[in-house]
């Protein structure tokens, strides 16, 4: 699997072009692929990567269809959603969606220092303490990684991914 340069969101002027969240959620399974928890994150050798998206969905469908059959290593992956963040989440992997700042921020402490890998798509998502961050540069959907972020919950990320994004420091204290 290799991981594609930072894509393009060309304008939906035909229903054969691509969508922005199409992008993303091919990028996030590409995501998954490159990250290596930790020894234990896994209930067994074939337990699934657990995907959460948190708040506002903004993929809907084409998630499921972007991961349905997609596998990382031997794992298959399972998105699960939940309008509101939630008080405990146990996910590998966690998308945040439509929270609002507080909210977004909360989710961030939440999972500091826990194996999770945690991505958004709102500014300064990654400076904040996410892991990943999508953004958009003209027409095109490309990625900001925080390697203290990854660090910090026990994640590695692959050097073919890193090589990829725009890398950014924390901004704040956790």
């Amino acid at each position: 699997m290799s991981l594609v340069p930072p894509a393009r969101a060309p304008e939906a002027e035909t229903s054969s072009e691509v969508t922005e969240y199409e992008l993303k959620a091919s990028m996030l399974g590409h995501f998954l692929g490159y990250t290596t928890w930790p020894a234990g994150s896994f209930e067994s050798a074939s337990a699934p990567v657990r995907l959460l998206v948190v708040g506002k969905d903004p993929f809907g469908r084409v998630l499921d269809a972007a991961l349905g059959k997609k596998k990382v290593g031997q794992r298959s992956i399972v998105v699960e959603r939940v309008a509101k963040l939630p008080d405990e989440i146990t996910a590998h992997a966690v998308f945040c969606g439509g929270l609002d700042p507080a909210q977004r921020l909360a989710l961030i402490d939440l999972l500091a220092r826990r194996p999770v890998l945690l991505v958004g798509d709102a500014p300064a998502f990654a400076a904040d303490g996410g892991c990943v961050n999508f953004y958009l540069e003209g027409k095109g959907v490309r990625f900001e990684v925080n390697p203290d972020a990854a660090k910090l919950a026990g994640l590695s990320l692959s050097s073919e991914m890193m090589k990829l994004a725009r890398l950014v420091k924390t901004r704040r204290e956790r």
